[in-house]
């Protein structure tokens, strides 16, 4: 085990523990304490962008960001991202019914909070939905396609419900304060579903 970052990954679930602090070291038993951390919870995926959920002892985020080297990002509460998950839930096929057989360029632009989503039809480029804030001077937004709105809207929809999960079921550091390499195991990192047992 490396002092410095555990990586610990699963279907759907990766857990990245930064700058580890060791404020206590016990030989014989090889126990380490955990006093700085992140949980990252990728909760789903569609082409080039995803949806994490970040944890850390100080903040909970939802985290839309393009995968691509330079790609944007939107760091949501998960209010907002419940409120842009509800509005491409419910907008996203009626739009793109309305607007694929357009002759000219279209669009329509929906509120979510203090977000905006854009739904546009090109004639040259075709359909896609464009969430940014609702700020004239903000430079961060995210692009998406049809399918990846519709899919990953349905996961956002749910954010603040996976936030509850989180808080109620990931418990390190102060709480679970060492992991023990020789059979104890107060924190259980379970491979291939997005849970961590209580102690």
């Amino acid at each position: 085990m490396r002092h410095g970052s555990i990586l610990a990954c699963g279907i759907g679930l990766s857990i990245l523990v930064a700058s580890i602090i060791l404020t206590s070291l016990t030989v014989a038993g090889e126990s380490f304490e955990l006093s700085n951390w992140r949980f990252t919870w990728l909760v789903a995926e569609k082409g080039s962008v995803r949806i994490d959920l970040d944890l850390t002892p100080d903040r909970l985020t939802i985290d839309l960001r393009e995968t691509e080297i330079m790609g944007d990002s939107l760091w949501l509460l998960p209010s907002e991202a419940a409120a842009i998950g509800r509005v491409l839930v419910s907008n996203t096929d009626k739009y793109w019914k309305a607007m694929k057989n357009a002759k000219q360029d279209m669009s329509k632009t929906l509120k979510a909070g203090k977000y905006k989503i854009t739904y546009s039809q090109n004639v040259k480029y075709g359909f896609s939905v464009h969430i940014r804030p609702d700020e004239d001077f903000s430079m961060s937004s995210i692009m998406l396609e049809r399918d990846q709105a519709e899919l990953l809207g349905s996961h956002l929809a749910k954010a603040e419900a996976m936030a509850r999960f989180a808080r109620e079921n990931i418990h390190i550091g102060p709480v679970a304060k060492q992991i023990s390499m020789r059979g104890h195991k107060s924190l259980q990192l379970i491979t291939g579903s997005p849970s961590v047992r209580r102690r």
